[in-house]
């Protein structure tokens, strides 16, 4: 009779703990796995954030976007460099944030400052957009998918609502 292929008792109790800790170990790589590289993976409001910002970067004066957005369930907050409790992630600059139950993303808006200059229509493109809403506080809660954000601009002042009608009239109100 021959004994290839037959794990003697002895070996087999042996094995049985390096085949546990074979398994721990691919369960920590999975859950490490999720924690950096899972994450790391963009999130529709995530891209839905980065899409407004690029729209107000862009933004002419007098001319009003709209943004379609891919996710819902969250807020965009846009914070001007005066708001109560702006988030740390703006560094006292005004910046739009993705506010989601599990945690806040923030953007900062270069060239948009606190001082609003009236100037007359050939300077509005030259001069740096500002945003002064009566609370320093502008947000437009997303609660469907394929709903629209519309960003306006008057010369100089940005507003951003969920209607093109309230976008204007927090311009109007910005500038009494």
């Amino acid at each position: 009779m021959s004994k290839k292929g037959i794990i003697s008792l002895e070996a087999l109790v042996k094995l049985i703990p390096h085949l546990i800790l074979v398994v721990v170990l691919l369960f920590g790589l999975a859950a490490l796995y999720k924690i950096f590289i899972q994450e790391q993976e963009p999130i529709p409001a995530v891209n839905d954030l980065d899409r407004t910002v690029s729209i107000i970067k862009q933004l002419s004066p007098y001319e009003t976007a709209s943004v379609f957005v891919n996710a819902k369930g969250y807020s965009l907050v846009l914070h001007s460099q005066d708001s109560k409790d702006p988030p740390e992630q703006c560094g006292g600059e005004t910046c739009l944030c993705l506010v989601m139950p599990q945690k806040t993303t923030c953007r900062v808006l270069p060239r948009i400052g606190k001082v609003c200059k009236e100037v007359s229509q050939e300077q509005c493109r030259f001069e740096p957009m500002c945003f002064v809403p009566k609370n320093n506080v502008n947000s437009v809660y997303i609660s469907s998918i394929k709903d629209l954000i519309y960003v306006c601009r008057a010369c100089t002042r940005i507003a951003m609502a969920d209607s093109e009608e309230r976008c204007q009239t927090l311009l109007k109100e910005s500038a009494s």
